[in-house]
């Protein structure tokens, strides 16, 4: 008798176990739709973001950061290039021809 309720007993907490068990692998699995699944719907997108977008970006913003010279290649002149953009006519004249003519061309 005592064997038949220690062996009942043993099922009880077998069955416990694998019910918390499965709880666990259930939670897991929503998880996982959850927070996991969107990121992998777009990791495509920010790799081909990033790749095409953000790196040019970052590149061309290290470029501005030098001169080329004839002789002795490139010298690293800091925001001189931006200096010296601001203070030209030229640049600002063509920035008032932007500012008016990117609302018309806006819904292009």
């Amino acid at each position: 008798m005592q064997k038949q309720q220690q062996v009942e007993a043993d099922r009880s907490t077998l069955a416990a176990s694998t019910m918390k068990q499965k709880l666990v692998l259930l939670r897991r699995y929503r998880w996982r739709q959850r927070v996991v699944l969107p990121y992998l719907f777009l990791a495509p997108f920010l790799l081909l973001f990033i790749l095409f977008f953000i790196l040019p970006l970052v590149y061309a913003l290290g470029i501005s950061l030098f001169a080329d010279r004839l002789v002795g290649g490139t010298v690293f002149v800091g925001s001189q290039n931006y200096l010296q953009a601001f203070q030209d006519s030229s640049f600002w004249e063509a920035m008032t021809r932007l500012h008016y003519k990117s609302p018309t061309t806006g819904g292009i």
